[in-house]
């Protein structure tokens, strides 16, 4: 038990850095899309749509973003990993048994909607509390 704690403890360290380091690529991708789509943000800011709209028009494009990669990313690993168990029990004949950790993937999808969050809130909000001219001023 003492030896299971103390690997689950290096992997949720490891989770830990590995979803900080995908926040920072997430923060300057969600940017530079937001950039990208200043002109778009405008007219739909000239159409009448609400700052709250549009900000939560960038929230749900980043939750899904992150939702299907977390989860291909999840389904990749296991295949990988029970791939890589079923070809090591041919050659010992040692029988196997599927394990998933929930706690950990529970951990991962937590982490990975708060870093959806964080990385499109701020630059929406900012983009958006502009004016209409502004914010076709920038796009140009």
């Amino acid at each position: 038990t003492v030896v299971l704690l103390i690997l689950d403890t290096i992997f949720g360290v490891l989770i830990i850095i590995t979803m900080i380091l995908c926040l920072f690529s997430l923060c300057s991708s969600m940017s530079a899309n937001l950039l990208d789509q200043t002109k778009e943000i405008g007219i739909l800011r000239a159409m009448g749509f609400t700052q709250s709209r549009i900000t939560m028009l960038y929230l749900y494009e980043a939750f899904v973003l992150v939702l299907a990669s977390s989860l291909l990313g999840v389904m990749i690993g296991v295949i990988v990993a029970f791939t890589m168990t079923l070809q090591r029990v041919v050659f010992t004949g040692i029988p196997i048994f599927f394990f998933f950790p929930w706690t950990q993937f529970c951990i991962i999808m937590v982490m990975s909607f708060f870093c959806a969050f964080i990385s499109s809130y701020g630059p929406a909000k900012q983009l958006v509390r502009q004016d209409i001219a502004a914010i076709f001023r920038q796009g140009a």
